[in-house]
């Protein structure tokens, strides 16, 4: 039976949204912040991104401020020159056309960013609590779900078991883990960039473009 699948109009998986292993925003943004001032031609060239897709990268962040016309021209966009005006690091701004921040997969970035930056071991409360913020909450079960996807994906080790607590029927303190050095799976190192759960429960890494984990279907 051939599986029929709803198609969303704009939207494609992460690991199909790519160019050389990479979104086409995130390839324009290191071609950015390469070259520091630039025009479209320059940044099309250096991202190796097609025309069309670098101008509207650029209208949405030259309308968030992250980078600011330097060349003093009320022409269009072929004649501009620009400069980077803000730069928040690696991870390419998700903007809207109106370059407005997308909050969509804010909280999985916020996870990640708080595992690197972890000194020691963590539970689900910890990533929940340090990986919120005034505009976007994230929610202890959304980190519970996280964490138990990264282990099953290799990148997390468990520090301290679910202990049972003390004087309380059928209570547990949460596992607290450690985000590995290396993955178990595939030995590579962790990158900047949060590795991603998808539909049908896959583990997709774009700091290595590949489907890290995949879960079994059942056989029955």
């Amino acid at each position: 039976m051939t599986e029929t699948r709803r198609k969303v109009p704009g939207r494609r998986p992460a690991h199909l949204e790519m160019a050389g292993g990479k979104p086409k925003r995130q390839c324009i943004w290191e071609a950015i912040r390469t070259l520091k001032e630039f025009n479209l031609i320059n940044a099309a060239h250096k991202s190796d991104v097609d025309i069309e897709t670098t101008k509207t990268y650029l209208q949405t962040l030259e309308r968030a401020g992250f980078i600011e016309d330097v060349s003093g021209k009320r022409g269009g966009h072929d004649d501009k020159c620009w400069k980077l005006a803000r730069d928040i690091g690696i991870e390419a701004p998700r903007l809207t056309k109106e370059g407005k921040p997308v909050t969509q997969g804010m909280g999985t970035t916020n996870m990640w960013r708080v595992m690197r930056l972890a000194k020691g071991d963590f539970d689900y409360l910890d990533i929940a609590r340090s990986a919120s913020t005034p505009d976007h909450q994230v929610k202890p079960e959304t980190a519970r779900s996280y964490l138990k996807a990264l282990h099953q994906a290799g990148y997390l080790d468990m520090a301290v078991p679910p202990l049972t607590k003390p004087n309380c029927k059928g209570g547990k303190t949460p596992a607290r883990w450690r985000l590995l050095p290396f993955n178990r799976i595939n030995s590579k190192k962790p990158g900047p960039r949060a590795p991603m759960i998808q539909r049908l429960k896959r583990v997709f890494d774009p700091n290595w473009a590949e489907v890290v984990f995949r879960e079994e279907a059942d056989d029955e």
